[in-house]
């Protein structure tokens, strides 16, 4: 991925926090989502969920720009190309059976096409049930780390 991309907004708090995950997702930082699925075929349900609302928020930030950051435009890429194929493989998903590949793929050609086709923006709400339903939710058992 492409590094050194600048993100400025002074808007709020939560916007700079989604910047911090653009960046991070973007140079596929040690630590990223994209970096623990491809180098460690490890799905961080968290990180993910950073990402997919750092996503949605960047397409409504720029819905009816007529020129959109190319880099931004590369990270829908990436997560609706990249991911899905990813995430399918054999090798990943021995031992990820928490993860619903098909919603994962689901929610991230959604937010591809909000992105790329200014005409289907996720509302918050749809948003919100797409990615709730990416993974089951955590069990005692999950959450106690025996999983």
């Amino acid at each position: 991925m492409r590094t050194g991309y600048s993100y400025n907004n002074s808007c709020m708090a939560s916007a700079l926090d989604k910047s911090e995950v653009v960046v991070r997702e973007l140079n596929a930082t040690p630590g990223s989502f994209i970096a623990g699925v491809r180098f460690d075929l490890r799905w961080d349900s968290a990180k993910f969920a950073e990402l997919c609302e750092a996503l949605q928020a960047e397409t409504h930030q720029h819905a009816g720009s007529s020129n959109p950051p190319r880099d931004l435009s590369q990270l829908f890429w990436y997560c609706g190309t990249f991911i899905p194929r990813w995430v399918q493989q054999r090798d990943f998903t021995i031992g990820q059976s928490h993860v619903n590949c098909e919603k994962v793929c689901l929610l991230l050609k959604r937010l591809g096409d909000a992105w790329f086709a200014d005409d289907s923006l996720l509302a918050n709400d749809e948003f919100t049930t797409l990615l709730a339903a990416t993974s089951p939710p955590a069990t005692d058992s999950v959450k106690r780390g025996r999983v």
